[in-house]
């Protein structure tokens, strides 16, 4: 089943002097329990399509289909922490917003704290922690709320190699158990095998893709931690 859809999708950003066009004619389905990683370079189109297929922007023709917009997970650059909670509070606010009691609240907290080893600095604001480790308490938050859908806008800028390889195995581990559909802009091509597709953006078209969705299929080994 198509969990998301879109169909010729256009996206022009315009001022007083200038028209930039920067998504143009995007089709694009991506299936329940795909793991999808979006590449390209600067400028591309990638933080664009990804912020219209989360609804958080409109495109300006074209059709946009998301069955799970209730039910996702979402980091973008420009959702940082709130710098005046703790790292535990920045991590239940998804969890409030669902109604989530707080005992349920702080064991989804536990939980995913100990799969990514990420206990230590809960109880620290984001000021008092690393870039990276404020970045992957970021995804955790995207996680926190069971999402059926997880969009991650560039998730691994400044994490280490080794804890990016962590998250990215139990996202895939997700993909194939839990159906969970994950897409990801991710430039790291060390990444790119955990993907069942990868595409290419290049001057706000698809330029390229690669892979074959096999939803059911296994990570390569040596990915495994």
């Amino acid at each position: 089943m198509q969990v998301v859809e879109t169909k010729q999708i256009v996206k022009n950003y315009k001022n007083h002097r200038h028209s930039m066009l920067a998504l143009n004619d995007i089709s694009l389905s991506v299936e329940k329990g795909e793991f999808l990683i979006i590449t390209g370079p600067s400028g591309s189109g990638k933080t664009t399509l990804l912020s219209i297929i989360a609804g958080l922007l409109e495109q300006d023709s074209g059709e946009v289909l998301n069955r799970e917009a209730n039910n996702m997970g979402i980091l973008f650059p420009f959702h940082p922490l709130e710098k005046h909670l703790t790292v535990v509070e920045n991590l239940t606010l998804p969890l409030i917003a669902k109604g989530y009691g707080r005992l349920k609240q702080l064991r989804r907290v536990k939980q995913l704290a100990n799969i990514f080893d990420l206990n230590t600095n809960l109880r620290y604001f984001p000021t008092e922690i690393s870039e990276g480790e404020a970045r992957l308490y970021q995804i955790l938050r995207a996680m926190m709320p069971f999402p059926k859908l997880l969009i991650l806008d560039e998730p691994f800028s400044g994490v280490d190699h080794r804890k990016a390889v962590r998250v990215m195995t139990y996202l895939r581990e997700e993909a194939i158990v839990n159906n969970l559909t994950v897409i990801v802009v991710a430039h790291d091509v060390r990444l790119h095998p955990f993907a069942h597709r990868v595409i290419r953006l290049v001057d706000g078209k698809i330029s390229s893709s690669s892979g074959d969705i096999q939803l059911d299929q296994e990570m390569p080994h040596y990915f495994r931690i």
